[in-house]
């Protein structure tokens, strides 16, 4: 008896260890952000949260680290680095009916 319990264990063992290493990524969370590449759609965002910080467009070196957010509308949340090395997290909402909010924004600052 104690042979077959410890051969179940066994098997027990070695078949969840198996599906561990198998098991797909976790799905994102519905409602969650998710991340994305820097696109037309992140870019406008970008160009839009640039005009509300009073930031020429110019000025912007690059986009890092976006995300979305599927809500009434788009949230797109990322990191805007500028020329001078000042880095920005911003978050726009994409309304339906075409508008931008910026709903916050904060720089960064190297600790």
């Amino acid at each position: 008896m104690r042979l077959v319990l410890a051969s179940l264990a066994a098997t027990v063992f070695l078949a969840t260890g198996a599906q561990a290493q198998d098991a797909p990524r976790p799905r994102p969370v519905v409602g969650g952000f998710s991340a994305i590449e820097v696109d037309a759609e992140v870019t406008k965002a970008a160009e839009f949260a640039l005009g509300e910080l009073q930031i020429p467009v110019e000025d912007l070196d690059h986009i890092e680290q976006a995300k979305r957010q599927v809500v009434a509308g788009t949230n797109y949340n990322f990191v805007m680095v500028l020329k001078d090395g000042r880095k920005f997290r911003v978050q726009v909402w994409a309304k339906l009916d075409r508008s931008y909010a910026l709903t916050s924004s904060e720089e960064i600052h190297a600790h």
